[in-house]
């Protein structure tokens, strides 16, 4: 049996990541036509992504555009998307998220080998006011007041004139939840390379015409955007500080003037939006590192690393209990390892960093029950009883554990109930859901699962000898003559139809009959796919069966990249939501 590739949640390297540079065939940012910026992002390589897109109320958002690279998914029902295999580089990774009605959502991490866990809060867009595209005017809202002049054209560049509508949000550094909706990271360019850097206010800005179309002030034309400072940020603030945008393309932060201390705000002229920041820069480090219990990686905690004079970032561990990330150089830094019980946050660790000067691989860092966790292992068998090797577990609401020999390690809450599934696969079998009372020992050992029940509905799938599945969160669609299916976990998989009639044959030949958008394709440019639709339903609970084959041109690697031939082969069977 050939090994099945699964996108499964894992987990990522440090969200105070990470650097780029400029990178081939992306469009280049007008501001550094001029300006050379070099950074060391290592080179090419492939990572897997796991994430969930969520508002800023904590509702997962469904139907969200994610591109990482070349690779694109959409979230699903559950807001959550599956890219295997995306072109990144060894240090950085950026993943872009995009939903009308919000603002553009982004992460820039160092990814790990393990599957990469991705978490991003999307703005949603507020219109705080309007103002005379000839004469300018302010407008004030979401914490933010903002002077324009007169002077707007639109995206080709020609005088607009009208009414001007502003969108904006204040993005404050010191919120709970600033590294979940910031942009990318707090990694920066400048003439000198890259920077770390420890912000004192965000905000994010949108111009449009009554149509939704966006719009930018003319050429020698600025407006003056105040950033708020609260209590705890104004009492260390400069006089001055750097000013910096974000670019959309690249996902760092680019350095653009400066703001000046006025009346307890930050005061700048900008002459076009998107996000702005106002930052102090630092050099910085790369850091790796693992986290053990008893000697077993540690998967799904919290990795915190507390700086003195720049804040604080966090990663999650992936399945081998590894992390990386940048961090700021030679200032004292502090590593503390967390646990989300769901009251709140568990410190299972604590130690001190020093100061670091050069790239660094930490010792590993084992950790100790404190009487809130409990270490959970179990072996998982098949049919027969024998163990299960390529398989995983679900567990507390939604975490997944992949199995190492047949076993698996997790970590979980004394006192809890604690849900356990687990998957088989290489002979597409699963088990039921079994739950488990935890009392207060520091080891719970749950024995034997056995996962013997067949996977009733899947969408299964190879890419050049490479297995894919989808198991859950099946969904069909029909509109018109269109129509659609899609499924994930452990993979995601959509296919849509411009003509749809039912039990049929359709044919991908870049004649837009068809569209496929899986995990292991890349994007596809020639070639042949046939689709046999065998089983149709129209109603809900009814049969949706077929199979597809064939071969394709594709890209394959960073910003459109080279074509590789991809052989593709796969079967659909799953009954209408």
């Amino acid at each position: 049996m050939r090994t099945l590739k699964i996108g499964i949640l894992l987990v990522i390297g440090l969200l105070i990541t990470t650097l780029i540079s400029c990178e081939k065939d992306e469009p280049q940012d007008p501001d550094l036509e001029d300006t050379s910026y070099k950074f060391e992002i290592g080179a090419n390589t492939t990572a897997s992504f796991f994430g969930t897109i969520v508002d800023e109320n904590n509702n997962t958002l469904s139907g969200v555009a994610i591109s990482i690279g070349a690779s694109s998914a959409v979230t699903d029902a559950n807001g959550v998307f599956f890219i295997e295999n995306a072109g990144v580089n060894i240090n950085h990774a950026y993943i872009k998220a995009e939903k009308s009605g919000f603002f553009l959502g982004s992460r820039s991490v160092v990814p790990t080998t393990g599957v990469n866990n991705i978490r991003i809060m999307m703005l949603q867009k507020q219109n705080i006011g309007s103002f005379d595209a000839s004469t300018g005017g302010s407008v004030s809202g979401n914490g933010l007041n903002i002077v324009f002049q007169g002077g707007i054209v639109d995206a080709s560049g020609n005088e607009y004139t009208g009414t001007v509508q502003v969108a904006a949000k204040y993005i404050d550094p010191l919120s709970a939840d600033f590294f979940d909706y910031m942009p990318g990271n707090l990694i920066g360019a400048d003439a000198s390379g890259g920077k770390y850097l420890e912000s004192y206010g965000m905000a994010a800005i949108e111009l449009t015409d009554g149509s939704g179309n966006e719009l930018q002030p003319a050429d020698g034309k600025t407006a003056e955007v105040s950033f708020p400072l609260s209590g705890a940020l104004l009492a260390g603030a400069q006089a001055t500080i750097p000013l910096w945008h974000f670019n959309e393309a690249k996902g760092y932060w680019v350095l653009e003037g400066s703001a000046s201390l006025e009346g307890g705000v930050y005061k700048a002229n900008v002459s076009h939006f998107s996000f702005w920041n106002c930052d102090i820069p630092t050099d910085y480090v790369i850091i790796n590192g693992q986290i053990t219990e008893g000697g077993t990686p540690l998967s799904n905690v919290i990795v915190k690393i507390v700086s003195t004079g720049f804040g604080s970032g966090q990663a999650i561990t992936d399945i081998s209990g590894y992390f990386s990330g940048i961090v700021p150089a030679n200032d004292n830094l502090t590593l503390e390892v967390w646990f989300d019980c769901g009251a709140g946050l568990v410190l299972l660790n604590s130690q001190s960093l020093g100061m670091l000067s050069v790239n660094t691989t930490l010792p590993t860092v084992s950790v100790v029950s404190l009487g809130t966790t409990i270490a959970v292992s179990g072996a998982i068998v098949d049919c027969s009883y024998d163990a299960v090797v390529n398989g995983y577990v679900v567990y507390d609401g939604g975490k997944v554990a992949y199995l190492s020999g047949g076993n698996f390690n997790i970590l979980a809450c004394t006192g809890s109930l604690l849900d356990i599934q687990a998957f088989d696969l290489d002979n597409l079998t699963e088990s039921g859901l079994s739950t488990y009372t935890l009392g207060v020992a520091t080891s719970f050992n749950v024995g034997q699962i056995v996962a013997c029940n067949a996977i009733s509905e899947y969408i299964q799938w190879s890419v050049n000898s490479i297995d894919f599945l989808s198991t859950n969160n099946f969904y069909f669609y029909e509109q018109g003559s269109f129509g659609g299916l899609s499924g994930n976990t452990p993979n995601f998989f959509e296919l849509s139809f411009n003509t749809f009639t039912g039990v049929g044959a359709y044919i991908w030949d870049n004649t837009g009959a068809t569209n496929l958008y899986a995990d292991g394709v890349g994007s596809l440019s020639s070639g042949s796919i046939a689709l046999n639709i065998t089983q149709y339903g129209s109603n809900s609970g009814d049969l949706i069966e077929g199979d597809f084959s064939g071969s394709i041109m594709a890209t394959d690697s960073i910003g459109g990249g080279t074509l590789v031939s991809q052989t593709i082969s796969g079967s659909i069977h799953f009954f209408r939501n």
